[in-house]
């Protein structure tokens, strides 16, 4: 929940910037989602709230690209958000942690511009389900659920640029939450 400077709800509208846990960093004593930094490169990673209509992405393949609130009734139950990780810059052998899911980036091809990387879930107690070696190209996006591909979601990936001098690569990594 959102709050005003008096602890009260409010509303946040597509586009805002909100800090939230989305990964483990290990040094922290405490178990589960207990940081803010997805690379685990010492910096708070913001997320961008947005729906599959502001994105312009059918994330669930459902037919439609639903906006937050689709009957306009505060908390009614067919709220859905996106949480985005945008333009996100990982060096070859990086590794992103995003909520449930953890990017592992393999390698930086030029021609055509694309990466390989891993998507694996996260878990824990042992289960470590894997979406190995997966290529994308740039502009193109995939979906997969708790490490393993799936057109339904609700965790994406989309490549936006590569850089082989640098074995630099940006990605945006996606999460919708709700309904």
């Amino acid at each position: 929940m959102t709050l005003n400077d008096i602890r009260m709800p409010i509303e946040v509208k597509s586009g805002s910037h909100i800090l939230i846990p989305m990964a483990h960093q290990e040094n922290n004593k405490y178990r589960g989602i207990n940081s803010f930094d997805a690379a685990n490169k010492g910096v708070k990673d913001a997320v961008k709230v947005e729906s599959e209509k502001t994105l312009g992405m059918d994330i669930d393949n459902d037919g439609n690209m639903s906006s937050m609130d689709t009957d306009g009734k505060d908390v009614s139950g067919d709220e859905s958000i996106v949480l985005v990780l945008d333009n996100k810059k990982l060096s070859k052998k990086d590794t992103l942690q995003f909520f449930d899911n953890v990017v592992t980036l393999k390698d930086i091809m030029t021609t055509p511009a694309s990466i390989t990387y891993d998507v694996c879930d996260n878990e824990g107690g042992g289960s470590q389900n894997c979406a190995r070696d997966q290529v994308l190209k740039v502009g193109d996006v995939a979906k997969y659920q708790r490490g393993m591909i799936d057109n339904r979601g609700p965790f994406y990936i989309k490549l936006i640029a590569v850089d082989q001098n640098n074995n630099q690569a940006v990605i945006e990594v996606g999460r919708m939450l709700g309904k």
